[in-house]
């Protein structure tokens, strides 16, 4: 009888150190998968200073982000998923020597895409944390919807209308969390709202302070302002909507970057702007102010009012402009013969100066200049065939 009550408490206590070790794992993966403890972990933080908050990883991995940059791994599993990766590794190894009939390997596989477990993930880059992520429920063959109960941008200074990776805290209702980086555009200049997607696939949004360096666009989308050319810009998503374009002095377009914006009628440029050939190439520019030299590399068939501000007027610049009736001269000083031919709606020539102009070397009675409609007439009748110049 003595024996067997012995057995029966080695049984017990047998039994009771299994719960207790049992309780003792649940209890350090408690503790390890928190937000308060992943919460130590800052940006910047070592591998080593990471390690004395997490303790020795699970596994270490690396991978390259866009074929380019190295991004290292620390990743944690709890327990009792931990053992069961181990099971299958060492049953990896010893089936070698097995046949595939005793499934061994199959089943232990079938159990870890069926097992729900916790998971932590730290990134470096160049040696330094990037990002963490603390997943309470991941796997187990069910995606559990992430619900964001808190997020922050830690970083509010950005480019308007500019694309932004910004970092980002952000808590979860099952206890989830993630330090990372999101892409954010602030579509406007000032105190903006600003939306990016998380690691999870949820949309979140918060306030930034958006600075239009290179250029800026209307709420409505209808007008784009170029103010510095060094700051890259895509106006693709305005194709539909844009109808007035500003270039600041100095800047410059390359390439077919507005060609055939269907509803895009104005343009103004600065001093000092530079055109390429196809800029507006199949636009529908009615309004457009600009210097001599500009237009020269513009689509004119839509024209109905210019003003150009300055330089000289080259034979036949506005040959055959049908809808052209109203015209504004700045700082203008020679027009070339044939200038206006065939402008046959002009109804209207405004001269900032009229004084001092010829025609072929004959004066030009600055009273005809003065009025919009008689000046009209003389360029595309009386002075059509003429060099008119101001000295």
């Amino acid at each position: 009888m003595k024996k067997i009550i012995c057995m029966l408490a080695a049984c017990v206590v047998l039994c009771m150190a299994g719960v207790l070790a049992g309780c003792g794992e649940r209890g350090r993966d408690d503790a390890l998968f928190c937000q308060d403890t992943v919460k130590q972990i800052a940006l910047g933080d070592s591998p080593e200073e990471v390690g004395s908050v997490l303790g020795e990883p699970y596994s270490k991995g690396s991978y390259l982000q866009d074929g380019m940059f190295l991004i290292e791994t620390y990743e944690y599993y709890d327990s009792a998923y931990a053992a069961l990766l181990d099971e299958y590794l060492g049953d990896a190894d010893e089936a070698k020597g097995r046949s595939e009939s005793e499934g061994r390997g199959e089943d232990l596989h079938d159990r870890l895409e069926n097992t729900p477990y916790r998971f932590i993930c730290v990134e470096f880059s160049g040696g330094s944390v990037r990002s963490v992520l603390l997943d309470q429920n991941r796997g187990g063959g069910v995606t559990v919807p992430k619900e964001p109960v808190s997020w922050e941008l830690l970083e509010r200074e950005v480019d308007a209308y500019t694309e932004a990776s910004l970092i980002y805290t952000a808590s979860y209702a099952d206890g989830s969390y993630n330090l990372g980086r999101g892409s954010v555009t602030a579509e406007g200049a000032g105190e903006v709202r600003a939306f990016w997607t998380d690691v999870f696939g949820n949309r979140l949004e918060d306030m930034v302070t958006a600075t239009a360096r290179g250029y800026t666009i209307s709420a409505d989308g209808t007008e784009f302002t170029l103010l510095d050319a060094h700051y890259g810009f895509d106006v693709g998503a305005y194709r539909s909507t844009l109808k007035k374009v500003t270039l600041a002095d100095g800047t410059w377009l390359d390439g077919s970057v507005f060609e055939g914006f269907p509803v895009l009628e104005e343009l103004v440029c600065g001093e000092g702007v530079y055109l390429d050939l196809y800029c507006f190439e199949g636009c529908p520019l009615r309004r457009v102010t600009a210097t001599a030299y500009h237009f020269a590399e513009l689509p004119k068939a839509d024209l109905e009012e210019v003003t150009v501000t300055e330089g000289e007027l080259t034979g036949g610049l506005f040959l055959n402009c049908k809808s052209l009736k109203r015209v504004t001269f700045e700082e203008v000083s020679f027009i070339d013969l044939g200038a206006f031919r065939g402008c046959e709606a002009l109804e209207s020539v405004h001269f900032a100066e009229t004084e001092g102009w010829t025609a072929d070397g004959e004066p030009i009675d600055p009273a005809v200049l003065a009025d919009p409609a008689a000046a009209a007439k003389a360029l595309t009748e009386t002075y059509t065939d003429c060099v008119l110049e101001r000295k």
